[in-house]
């Protein structure tokens, strides 16, 4: 079992860094360190981009049977729940990050917005 957790700046140049430090934390061969890498990616790019946030933290719980990522930035939420148009340049990234997940929660608070995410070893999208 593992815990980490790390804050990262919030600049585009963290978005990368973001995603070598969560995958890391994963075996070689592990089923979800992909899926981990695209939705850790996602979520930053997210927190950097469409809030106000001057930082985010990541959390990263891994047991044998899944994997659960946390993501809490400080700034008001630009959009909220998994929604895009295909017309729109923005707004598909949240869709791709919910069809991975085994189940996707989003909230708001007074601190910021927390998206937590849990990879299930054997799930994947359905």
């Amino acid at each position: 079992m593992t815990d980490a957790h790390h804050t990262f700046p919030g600049l585009p140049a963290q978005v990368p860094a973001a995603r070598t430090w969560a995958t890391a934390l994963l075996p070689t061969g592990h089923p979800r360190r992909d899926d981990l890498a695209l939705i850790v990616g996602e979520l930053a790019a997210n927190a950097v981009l469409h809030t106000r946030s001057g930082e985010f933290a990541i959390q990263i719980h891994v047991t044998e049977a899944a994997v659960t990522v946390t993501v809490t930035d400080e700034g008001a939420a630009a959009s909220s729940a998994p929604r895009g148009a295909e017309e729109e340049e923005f707004g598909r990234g949240l869709i791709l990050v919910a069809a991975l997940a085994d189940d996707y929660q989003e909230h708001d608070g007074r601190n910021g917005r927390t998206v937590r995410v849990r990879l299930d070893r054997n799930g994947g999208v359905r």
